[in-house]
């Protein structure tokens, strides 16, 4: 039962892959393009300016400390949280 659940896991885990080069992404961990329009397209729809520019500046990095995204925006860390 084990052993079928594992082939289960990597079976998922290189359709996972296959579907992230299938979108025109060779790294797995990378976010697909199209993704990241639709997610800024509903940020854009439906909340203010201030998180539209915090979900921008996420999109093209996803990785940000707290005091850099206050140090690009000009935001107070009040305004952040």
């Amino acid at each position: 039962m084990a052993v079928m659940a594992s082939r289960e896991l990597v079976q998922n885990g290189a359709g996972v892959k296959r579907s992230a080069r299938a979108l025109g992404s060779s790294d797995p961990n990378e976010v697909p393009d199209c993704l990241k329009k639709l997610v800024r397209t509903i940020v854009r729809s439906f909340y203010s300016r201030e998180h539209s520019l915090i979900m921008d500046l996420l999109v093209r990095n996803t990785i940000m400390k707290e005091d850099d995204l206050c140090e690009r925006l000009r935001f107070e860390k009040k305004q952040l949280r």
